[in-house]
């Protein structure tokens, strides 16, 4: 590997570390529920959310703050939990879609055929795969960002699967991700 590209992934693990490790500090007390929603008032912790142009939307165990501009995710948030990781239930589709009632508001599925870009998920469907709901969710296109494939499917899968090591380590951690 290139020593300025093991530079770069150096730094983005750390970064991804130090978030993981705020998140950890301030969420840790959140109650354990069956169905794990957010509350709006986490919103407060995400500069992103105070745009005027950003929509929170709350999904069975993630949160979005989607940009009516830009038609993407300003921030995607999650609480990952060891339990959800060891307890698949559900079955990956691959059936990419607009969110119901936000077909104007996100870019449509169809317009990456020949793109050159992957429908990259910021919520992973591999960490939701502990109900169906969440798995049929992680494909609303506001759950999606473009992505390089060679990054997509490298960089971006490595980390994520991090992630899900992270969560196993400390039986539950809040994730924070976004395209920008």
């Amino acid at each position: 590997m290139a020593p300025g590209r093991k530079t770069s992934i150096s730094i983005l693990a750390i970064a991804i570390i130090v978030i993981l490790a705020i998140c950890y500090v301030l969420f840790t007390n959140w109650p354990e529920r069956k169905v794990f929603r957010l509350p709006n008032s986490l919103g407060a912790y995400l500069p992103a959310t105070n745009n005027q142009n950003d929509t929170l939307l709350n999904y069975t165990g993630f949160m979005v703050s989607l940009n009516r501009t830009s038609k993407l995710a300003s921030v995607v948030l999650y609480k990952l939990r060891k339990i959800d990781l060891e307890n698949k239930r559900a079955k990956r589709k691959n059936n990419f879609k607009s969110d119901p009632g936000l077909k104007d508001w996100v870019i449509p599925s169809k317009y990456y055929s020949k793109s050159g870009y992957d429908r990259g998920h910021l919520a992973p469907c591999e960490d939701l795969m502990s109900s169906q709901e969440k798995v049929d969710q992680s494909f609303y296109m506001s759950n999606i960002a473009p992505q390089v494939p060679r990054f997509n499917r490298g960089i971006w899968k490595s980390l994520e699967n991090q992630v899900r090591n992270y969560a196993i380590e400390n039986d539950s951690i809040i994730v924070i991700t976004g395209p920008y």
